[in-house]
């Protein structure tokens, strides 16, 4: 995907988001898309959200867990990790 679409999808995502707040995919479409773009603050908050919403799902963690590391947040990166690594 071309860069010149992150800013639409986001918004499109963020959309998305408000109208059925149960709804994984755009989370983890906009945490797929801010990693991408290098801003692993922006990557932790939806990836979080979308562990909230599917707990159950090593993926998420293993990509929060790499968010937060690139975040410079290594224990909660080791933390997602091993919750993971755990389901």
């Amino acid at each position: 995907m071309k860069k010149k679409y992150f800013q639409p999808a986001l918004e499109h995502f963020a959309k998305a988001s408000r109208a059925k707040t149960d709804w994984f995919q755009p989370y983890r479409g906009s945490g797929d898309i801010y990693m991408k773009l290098q801003d692993y603050p922006s990557a932790v908050a939806m990836y979080e959200n979308l562990c909230r919403i599917r707990p159950d799902d090593p993926f998420n963690f293993k990509s929060l867990a790499m968010a937060y590391a690139n975040a410079g947040r290594m224990s909660d990166a080791l933390a997602a990790a091993e919750h993971a690594l755990g389901l």
